[in-house]
């Protein structure tokens, strides 16, 4: 099956210092790779009884190894049900907009927007992370936008590798954009350092300008140029714009 991935790589040299400097990654995109689920580690979502989520955020989840981000050694993790983490602190629960919103030393954007579990025919909505000993996985299964929820099933992870610095973004299966018009159907896609300025501290990821039935997918995605630059997923913007899942 043909996967998505979209990387970050800390560029070498640099020195572990104060979070301030998201400008020093480099970015880098494939199709092809492996999208191999996680079934160990702990669940995180749906949490308690529930059987369902939305509008959740975890609260503090210790890493097994530092990793470091930004130039800081980060060790604990913030996982929301919006499709982003955060480092240093928990954004609100309402938020869907982590690189363009302040709070905490910095967040990981895989596909942050209005998120919740997948009612679906056939989903198994969960979020779960797990250590693997040389990275540290957080996995969306069956993830959708709220509103597209009945349709929607989105399959991704961020993996973080802890002695590298790198930042994996892989999309595994994930079906066509649901065809509900809403104002949270452009995830933001990228990392935010511990402010919101553009471009020293955020890399955001952008497919924009496509012609109305012009068929792209997210393979094509460009570095954005706002704080707010977003990606497209909507069956009503342009229902051809998808992720490659083969």
């Amino acid at each position: 099956m043909k996967k998505l991935l979209l990387a970050c790589l800390f560029a070498s040299g640099v020195g572990l210092s104060a979070q301030t400097n998201i400008a020093n990654y480099s970015f880098s995109k494939t199709t092809g790779v492996s999208y191999t689920p996680i079934t160990g580690g702990t669940k995180v979502l749906p949490s308690g009884t529930n059987t369902t989520y939305d509008s959740d955020m975890s609260a503090a989840i210790t890493l097994p190894t530092p990793f470091p981000f930004g130039g800081a050694n980060v060790s604990s993790v913030y996982i929301s049900s919006n499709g982003f983490i955060t480092f240093g602190s928990a954004l609100q629960t309402y938020d869907y907009a982590p690189l363009s919103t302040s709070g905490g030393t910095g967040a990981i954007a895989a596909f942050a927007q209005d998120g919740a579990s997948s009612t679906a025919t056939g989903a198994v909505s969960e979020v779960r992370y797990q250590d693997l000993g040389t990275e540290f996985v957080i996995q969306y299964s069956d993830h959708a936008n709220y509103y597209n929820r009945s349709t929607e099933k989105l399959n991704f992870q961020i993996r973080l590798v802890y002695a590298t610095g790198e930042i994996k973004i892989v999309y595994g299966n994930c079906t066509d954009p649901g065809t509900t018009s809403t104002s949270g159907i452009t995830p933001q896609v990228g990392i935010r350092g511990n402010s919101t300025t553009y471009s020293t501290n955020v890399s955001p990821l952008m497919i924009g300008n496509i012609p109305a039935g012009t068929t792209c997918d997210w393979s094509k995605a460009v570095t954005g140029d706002a704080n707010s630059s977003t990606m497209l997923f909507s069956g009503t913007t342009n229902a051809n714009v998808k992720i490659p899942t083969g």
